[in-house]
């Protein structure tokens, strides 16, 4: 219950970094020339933020899993 309440709170902030974001970065007085090219120049820098921010937490929890099967292992071998 706790972790599909997770995933619904990340996917919705999310989806309102990918809505909101954008429009208030495109909002700048230096994006007033052309705003629909702001605003999708914001939202890839958004989406690549994501995306780096996704793998940073999979490395870490990844590695804790590593590092939790190894002292598994250690305390098999005593026992």
């Amino acid at each position: 219950m706790i972790a599909a309440a997770t995933i619904a709170m990340a996917l919705l902030l999310a989806a309102l970094a990918l809505w909101l974001v954008p429009e208030w970065l495109a909002g700048l007085p230096y994006a007033r020339a052309d705003p629909v090219k702001a605003v999708g120049d914001a939202r890839t820098a958004c989406v690549a933020f994501l995306v780096a921010l996704g793998a940073g937490i999979t490395v870490w929890y990844t590695g804790r899993t590593y590092r939790l099967s190894r002292e598994g292992n250690i305390t098999d071998r005593y026992a």
